[in-house]
């Protein structure tokens, strides 16, 4: 089935779905930084050969509609980036 078929929200449907049926694990993993690789901008790829560690499993066994609420109050937070070490504080 092609994406647009599916919905706009059928990876919200999908992961409802998931978490219903049975818990969802995920490993995080954390890719640590070289001297002089590019931490401020994320469209940078650092190399393939960078160090990665396992600090945790992430696991989602409920689903709640809490993540409009979260994109709202981030997103109000808006016009105060990008920071700047300039100018005055809040």
């Amino acid at each position: 089935m092609s994406l647009a078929k599916r919905g706009p929200n059928f990876l919200e449907q999908d992961i409802a779905q998931r978490v219903a049926s049975a818990p969802q694990r995920w490993t995080m993993v954390v890719t640590v930084a070289n001297a002089g690789d590019p931490t401020a901008d994320p469209s940078k790829a650092w190399p393939a050969d960078r160090r990665t560690v396992e600090v945790g499993t992430l696991t989602a066994q409920q689903v709640q509609a809490a993540y409009a609420k979260s994109y709202d109050l981030r997103t109000a937070e808006a016009k105060d980036y990008p920071r700047t070490t300039t100018g005055a504080t809040k």
